[in-house]
């Protein structure tokens, strides 16, 4: 052993001198004007640049400016999708010494430290403009043995992600996964776009990135193509972190980006390309030395840092880039006005402010009586600065005057946990919502034929348009109801809390004497069951589309079930509840029959079945016992639906009778699962896996026991990376051939998919469902 170690330390003294260099960064300078050292400019960018590591996202991204013209500066920094935040934070302190090296006085300039990590910097605007040069090619030079089937697999595999990354979760883009390539060996993709891109700007940039292997890459067995706005990289080994990207599938969709305003983006075409020796023995080598390393370093106790007591100037100097002018903190809180008071803690009081920029902040000003001022102090600006999760309130900074401490935050714009669990007056609780009823009359013409988009179950739905020009949808709840002031405050308490782009949003409600109004923003295009169940319409949805709708429907369902602040299930998700945008995103509509759940409860009884046959679990329909696994059953048909194009109920094939769950399961059973698919879609053989995929999620959702389907956020997962392996479906229930009986027609009274010529285009679905729903019980997560 100690003899291959000493015969295997040269050779990597020989090799590492000449193979790191080549790997590690490439800069970009465009020759689109400079800068002097004394300059607004220069020192603009240096204030930007210290922000880039310490402002990232969890997604390991930031976009921001410093400065006005023409000394403005731009950036938009990048990490790979799969990598912790802390390797990014490094990655980009790295590439921002490479960049203030490498193209000193530049106004622009891009560095790549490998496909880690992107940092770019322009005085024109970065943010959603799509950018394709200058570029970077990198190469593995070991040849593939069967390169026609190995580029056939490979664009297969990138074709996939592509889609995933410009179409699924929209504002993540970015998507991983594998495929079996020519004599078993495994091809690993993974692309991505940087988030603000738009989905066909992403789509765009990925298929260019594609387009350019041939010229880098041809028959090779790895390979990474690297943009300003987008990046792929493809081997024959795993290089990426799929758990990672798991974590970040699990999380909350970040904020939509606004671009400043329109920009471009000039220079020269540049194509630098390195080639890479891949070394396995040198990559294990190194990573053991490295472990090694790293067991004997001598780490600091936890409480060393919270007992050292460090002079203010230390603090300063250490985060001084996150230091704020006092006078301008006194100036965006009033000069810390009493009507700027949000609260006081043991600590001091609380101030709402707001910079010129601007954005709101939350302004903590320390007690000075207070003996423990400076230690909380030194602790937050030490320690929570450098904290970035959704779950934490995020430190923007400090500023010091005098004996003035100030602490300052992101503000948060809902009241704490406390004001939400102890509220007593549920409909006050969201009367800033409610809307004059006579300007809702007005806005739907007096609630005239002509305006009526439908009727459900507890009233009909007007089209209207405010006096903002805002379109709505008003459901006018019917006073002949009895439920209807169960509905109406069970939408009021739960919709208007929700805020999510694949839910209906729920814009207030309006009361009158008997009236109830609820207004809903309004959906330009039918729901979904007037596409997918219509010979002419569903032509109309190809795969993309159809894959959107499915991926859209699962993160909608994560957040009511995990996301949002209450644990809610729907109880009655079918086609006629989800509605098609303009773009047809879709979004999941009708909470009338939706219950909040504690967040430690598994499921709850009901003695009264409400819902759609043919959506509902067996669990539900036999027993009535409800969870969000009969949500994650719902989902399940209606995946089967979208597919197949056809309706879950019975229908004719050939000379025999049979349901959807039916059909599908035997077709699976069979070998044959390809004969589900809507016949307008199997043209598409690119996308077949695709679909055979969806068609085995479908599957596990449907299955009869209820602890084996998945959680819609592992549905997420599945949906969004191929490298997850599926299990194996049981049998669904309601198998024509085994489960039905008798007892079928006690559940057919629920039916609430009662087919109507009219259908709805807003927030709100047919049927007529009994509604035994509660609210008295509320559960804030």
């Amino acid at each position: 052993m100690m003899s291959s170690q000493r015969m295997l330390l040269p050779l990597l003294f020989l090799i590492l001198p000449n193979l790191l260099p080549l790997v590690q960064s490439q800069s970009s300078c465009l020759n689109n004007g400079n800068y002097t050292t004394n300059s607004t400019y220069k020192a603009n960018l240096d204030v930007l640049l210290s922000y880039v590591s310490i402002n990232l996202d969890s997604n390991g991204f930031y976009n921001s400016y410093v400065g006005q013209n023409p000394d403005r500066v731009n950036a938009i920094v990048l990490c790979r999708g799969d990598i912790q935040l802390d390797t990014c934070w490094e990655c980009l302190q790295d590439s921002t010494a490479e960049l203030i090296k490498s193209c000193p006085n530049k106004k622009q300039a891009i560095n790549w430290q490998m496909d880690l990590c992107m940092l770019r910097y322009s005085n024109e605007t970065l943010v959603g403009d799509l950018a394709t040069d200058p570029g970077w090619y990198v190469w593995n030079t070991q040849d593939v043995t069967s390169p026609d089937q190995f580029k056939q697999d490979l664009r297969t595999l990138l074709d996939s992600l592509r889609r995933q990354a410009a179409y699924g979760r929209f504002l993540r883009k970015v998507a991983a996964g594998n495929i079996t390539g020519p004599d078993f060996q495994i091809i690993y993709g993974l692309v991505q776009c940087t988030p603000d891109l738009s989905p066909d700007d992403c789509n765009s940039c990925l298929i260019g990135a594609a387009v350019e292997i041939p010229t880098c890459c041809d028959g090779k067995q790895g390979g990474r193509v690297l943009r300003p706005s987008c990046t792929l990289r493809f081997e024959i080994y795993p290089f990426y972190n799929g758990t990672r990207l798991q974590e970040l599938a699990w999380q909350p969709e970040p904020p939509v980006l606004s671009p400043p305003g329109p920009g471009g983006e000039g220079g020269n075409k540049t194509r630098n390309i390195i080639i890479i020796a891949v070394a396995i023995a040198v990559s294990v080598t190194l990573a053991a030395c490295a472990a090694i390393y790293l067991s004997k370093r001598i780490k600091r106790k936890p409480h060393e840092l919270l007992e050292d007591e460090l002079a203010i100037d230390e603090i300063s100097s250490t985060v001084e880039s996150l230091q704020y002018d006092f006078g301008k903190i006194r100036a965006a809180t009033n000069d810390f006005s009493d009507a700027n008071k949000l609260g006081k803690g043991g600590f001091g009081i609380v101030y709402w402010g707001k910079l010129l920029t601007g954005q709101e902040i939350a302004v903590k000003r320390l007690s000075k009586n207070s003996g423990q001022g400076n230690i909380e102090f030194k602790n937050e600006v030490l320690l929570v600065a450098r904290l970035q999760h959704r779950n934490l309130v995020r430190l923007l900074g400090f500023s010091l005057e005098g004996t003035e401490r100030l602490l300052i935050y992101e503000f948060v714009q809902n009241a704490s946990l406390d004001q939400f669990i102890f509220a007593t007056d549920e409909i006050s609780s969201v009367e800033s919502l409610q809307f004059d009823f006579g300007k809702i009359r007005d806005a739907t013409n007096d609630f005239s034929d002509a305006n009526k988009l439908g009727q459900g179950g507890f009233g009909a739905v007007y089209r209207g348009k405010l006096p903002s020009g805002q379109e709505i949808a008003v459901k006018r709840l019917s006073r002949e109801s009895g439920q209807g002031n169960l509905e109406f405050k069970n939408e009021v308490l739960l919709v208007a809390k929700l805020q999510h782009r694949n839910l209906v949003r729920l814009l207030g409600f309006s009361i009158e004497g008997t009236e109830r109004l609820l207004i809903y923003e309004f959906v330009e295009n039918a729901s979904l069951d007037q596409f997918i169940f219509d010979p002419i319409k569903r032509s109309h949805l190809d795969w993309d589309r159809r894959y959107k709708i499915i991926a859209g429907i699962a993160r909608g369902l994560v957040y009511l079930h995990e996301d949002s602040r209450l644990r809610i299930i729907h109880r009655d998700l079918k086609a006629s509840n989800v509605l098609l945008d303009g773009d047809m995103n879709p979004k999941i509509a009708d909470f009338g029959m939706a219950r909040l759940v504690g967040q430690d409860e598994t499921q709850r009884n009901t003695s009264k079945i409400v819902g759609t046959y043919g959506y509902m679990s067996p669990e539900y329909a036999m027993h009535g016992q409800f969870s969000v696994k009969s949500d994650v059953f719902s989902f399940g048909v209606l995946v089967l639906e979208i597919i197949s194009g056809q309706r879950n109920n019975c229908f004719q094939n050939g000379e025999s009778t049979e349901d959807l769950l039916s059909l599908t399961w035997k077709n699976w059973r069979d070998g044959t699962a390809a004969n589900v698919i809507d016949p307008v879609l199997r043209a598409d053989t690119g996308s077949r896996q695709d679909m055979l995929r969806c068609i085995h999620i479908g599957l596990l959702c449907v299955q009869e026991n209820g602890a084996n389907r998945p959680t819609m956020a592992s549905v997420v997962l599945m949906l969004n990376s191929t490298t997850i392996t599926l299990q194996v479906p049981s049998e669904p229930p309601f198998l024509m051939s085994t489960h039905f009986g008798p007892d079928i027609s006690r559940f057919q009274d629920y039916d609430s998919n009662s087919s109507k010529a009219s259908r709805l285009k807003a927030g709100i679905s047919e049927g007529s469902s009994q509604n035994e729903v509660s609210v008295t019980d509320l559960y804030p997560r």
